[in-house]
């Protein structure tokens, strides 16, 4: 059911706001050091590591690569990432993953203002890189679709709009479902459901 829209942004501005986000242009090329147990060296940006693989975007492939985590031997890298671990913990700072048998148990290092922690790299379930603004790091996502019958009037048009931002602890998102349809000698029924949700972690 639609939800009334008074006091909530136009739904015109929601879309523009998600595009803006979507439309930013991409950080400046990045020099991280990933390297494997068996010696193999990628340089690049490490973009995320989720459901156990780390991705590694380089300038000779054309999409990140991804690498199991449990067979890295070595990260280096100045900037900053938000990350979580298996209890649920969530960290930010720069990261730097050693060799386990240099510190067992102790092998991946969280810097953030001074302060050094560390853990086992093995219980790091998910790490993304943290943008210099609020606007980099949120994401976002548009899907549009359009139906014509042939021989009618009958049509329709459906926007789906979406964006969030995450934290250490919290994360708020917003999401717009709008829809045109009718017949053009009966007149449109515009139907728009914008929405705001926040968690805390």
């Amino acid at each position: 059911m639609p939800v009334p829209s008074h006091g909530l942004p136009h739904p015109r501005l929601w879309v523009l706001w998600i595009l803006l986000i979507l439309a930013h242009p991409a950080d400046a090329q990045r020099r991280d050091v990933v390297v494997m147990k068996n010696g193999d060296r990628l340089t690049g940006e490490v973009k995320k590591l989720e459901h156990g693989q780390l991705f590694i975007d380089t300038s000779y492939v054309e999409s990140a690569i991804p690498v199991d985590w449990l067979k890295v031997e070595r990260v280096e890298s100045t900037f900053r990432y938000q990350l979580e671990v298996s209890d649920g913990k969530r960290l930010v700072g720069t990261i730097q993953k050693i060799s386990s048998a240099e510190a067992p148990n102790r092998d991946f290092i969280v810097r953030n203002a001074g302060i050094e922690t560390r853990l086992r790299a093995s219980d790091v379930v998910a790490l993304q890189s943290q943008k210099i603004n609020v606007w980099r790091q949120m994401k976002g996502a548009v899907n549009f679709g359009a139906s014509y019958v042939s021989g009618s009037t009958d049509s329709a048009i459906n926007l789906d709009a979406s964006t969030s931002y995450p934290s250490t602890k919290f994360e708020i998102g917003g999401n717009l479902t709008s829809s045109v349809s009718g017949k053009t000698e009966s007149g449109r029924t515009n139907r728009s459901s914008p929405g705001l949700e926040a968690s805390r972690l």
